[in-house]
C-alpha cells in the first residue's frame, strides 16, 4: 500500500532519481551524499513503518540485496567492510509520523579510491571506527552518473533485476 507524502511511495523512475536498481519488494538508490563512496539508501516498495511488520518474503530478498550490494561494492571500488543502519528517527520530528523502513548502506575503504577525469580521490579517515554523521560529500551529476555505471557493471545479474534509469539508451545496454 502507497502512503501519500512519502518520498519512497511517490517515486517516479526518472535518471535523475539515482535509482540503482529494483527487485520484487526493494528500490535500491544511489545516495546524493557521496561521503562514503557506493553509500545507498535500500527502502522497501510497501509502505511498512517498522523493521517488525515486514514479511518473511521482504527479510528473505533483502538478504539478497545485503549479499549484492556488498559484493558488488567490493568488487567496484574495492570496498573492505560496511555499515547498515535503519534508525527510521526524522520521521518522528513531524506531527504525524509516518515512517517508511530504509536502511543506508555505506561501504568502507581501508585505501583511498580515485575515480573519474578529472580525478575525485575518496577517502575513508574513520576506517575501523563509527561512520562520521558529520561528513558530506555532494557530487555533481555526472560523478554520480559515473559511480553508479561502475556499480552497475558489477551488480550479480543472477538475484537482482537491474532496471534502466540511467537515461542511457535500452534497458540492458548499461
Amino acid at each position: 500500500m502507497e502512503e501519500k507524502d512519502c518520498k519512497y511511495c511517490d517515486f517516479t523512475p526518472r535518471p535523475e532519481t539515482d535509482l540503482l536498481y529494483e527487485t520484487k519488494q526493494y528500490r535500491v538508490f544511489l545516495a546524493q551524499d557521496q561521503s562514503y563512496l557506493g553509500r545507498c539508501t535500500v527502502a522497501t516498495k510497501r509502505h511498512v513503518g517498522t523493521l517488525s511488520l515486514l514479511t518473511p518474503e521482504e527479510w528473505m530478498d533483502f538478504s539478497h540485496v545485503v549479499s549484492g550490494l556488498e559484493h558488488t561494492l567490493t568488487q567496484a571500488f574495492g570496498a573492505a567492510n560496511f555499515n547498515w543502519t535503519s534508525l527510521l528517527n526524522c520521521t518522528m520530528n513531524n506531527a504525524q509520523p509516518n515512517p517508511h523502513v530504509h536502511w543506508h548502506f555505506l561501504p568502507r575503504y581501508r585505501q583511498p579510491v580515485v575515480l573519474g577525469i578529472p580525478e575525485v580521490t575518496f577517502t575513508d579517515p574513520d576506517f575501523g571506527k563509527h561512520y562520521d554523521r558529520a561528513r558530506s560529500t555532494m557530487l555533481g551529476f555526472d560523478t554520480r552518473l559515473l559511480i553508479k555505471m561502475r556499480i552497475s557493471e558489477y551488480l550479480p545479474e543472477s538475484s537482482l533485476r537491474r532496471t534502466n534509469y540511467f537515461g542511457l539508451g535500452d534497458e540492458g545496454d548499461l
